[in-house]
């Protein structure tokens, strides 16, 4: 699986609350209804949308849907460490306490649980154990990606499912990498107009956007975000932003978490001089075998824009495992661009749960910031 990043500004202990387990035959009816909710609403708008194509959208979703409804649910284990779901003998789903950690929208669940829906076509368990592998994973990965797009929870949201599914295409060859999915969507019906009409909506400011400069950058980000720069003068060249999003305390102890953004100068990168690829290259190795935690490290290449420039870089994910088998996934992603004879860097760190507090001030930064 994936993982992806969390900044934690103030760092007191808090006790674990114990919370009851919750009950399949409650929580999957009820994701269910909103497969059936979300069919009807795909009807609506299609009648506003005529030449979408939602209406093929949502008759293959009320078929898949309708698998779900007449099959069986069971409490499983977790076979693998991390499996959230599964398909086992007389076509009975499977889910265990992954499926339902605080790591899944229910939206990831629904999609999980679509995947499933076709290995139920495919009757893996009427069938030889030569059938299991790659020739049904196939399929069932191709479908789980169309409904996290459609769904909302696609590409752009970096959601630690989407990236699950991303990485299993890619070890099935079926996509070269995560940002070469066009191949792949086209023959899964969903056009450039479906992909953008089921595109997560822009983040909301918490406030109105502010202006921050001083001698080495000018940049603007949404309110709600701290800026600080580094001590010295010499070394105001690197600037940390932060945004806390999320406060979890009791008994008088808080802990706050957020998202954090970096920019920085690659210092004696001008008279070295090496390439840009170089120092990407050299990042990645370093933050392959870079894993204190113990999880499971995924590193990718990756290609971003910032001010107008090309910005190769790398996405790191880290899956850690808390005491409450609870799933948290942490991202670190870093670019590299060049301006001149300098280099730079942009890093982003954040837990996957808070990647959408992200995005409006990445989005922003990324069209505003200029070196001066």
């Amino acid at each position: 699986m994936r993982a992806l990043a969390l900044a934690v500004f103030m760092l007191t202990p808090i006790l674990p609350l114990q919370a009851a387990a919750p009950d399949p035959a409650v929580e999957i009816p009820r994701l269910l209804d909103g497969l059936d909710a979300k069919v009807k609403a795909l009807r609506e708008q299609a009648a506003k949308n005529p030449d979408l194509g939602l209406g093929k959208v949502a008759d293959d979703l009320e078929a898949r849907a309708g698998a779900l409804r007449k099959t069986s649910y069971a409490k499983g284990w977790n076979l693998l460490g991390d499996d959230s779901a599964y398909v086992s003998m007389g076509n009975k789903i499977y889910v265990t306490d992954n499926f339902f950690g605080s790591l899944y929208s229910d939206e990831d669940r629904q999609a999980i649980l679509l995947h499933e829906a076709v290995h139920l076509d495919q009757g893996l368990w009427g069938r030889k154990l030569k059938f299991w592998g790659e020739s049904a994973e196939i399929p069932a990965y191709q479908d789980e990606y169309k409904w996290l797009t459609v769904l909302g929870v696609g590409k752009e949201t970096n959601r630690f499912e989407v990236l699950n599914a991303l990485q299993a295409l890619r070890e099935y060859k079926v996509i070269v990498s995560d940002d070469k999915t066009e191949d792949l969507e086209k023959k899964l019906g969903l056009t450039p107009e479906l992909i953008k009409f089921f595109g997560p909506k822009a983040a909301e400011p918490l406030g109105p956007a502010q202006n921050y400069e001083n001698a080495f950058y000018s940049f603007r980000l949404p309110g709600g975000w701290k800026v600080d720069y580094a001590g010295d003068e010499a070394r105001k060249r690197y600037v940390f932003m932060t945004r806390e999003v999320e406060k979890v305390g009791g008994a008088g102890i808080t802990v706050t978490l957020g998202v954090r953004m970096t920019i920085g100068e690659i210092i004696g990168a001008d008279y070295a001089g090496p390439s840009l690829d170089k120092i990407r290259s050299g990042e990645m190795a370093d933050a392959a075998k870079w894993n204190f935690g113990g999880g499971k490290v995924d590193v990718v290449a990756k290609d971003w824009t910032i001010a107008g420039e090309a910005a190769p870089g790398l996405r790191k994910t880290d899956t850690k495992t808390n005491s409450d088998q609870s799933k948290q996934v942490m991202v670190t992603d870093k670019m590299f661009l060049k301006k001149g004879r300098l280099y730079y860097y942009v890093e982003l760190f954040y837990d996957q749960k808070h990647a959408k507090p992200l995005e409006a001030g990445f989005s922003m930064l990324q069209q505003s910031l200029t070196f001066k």
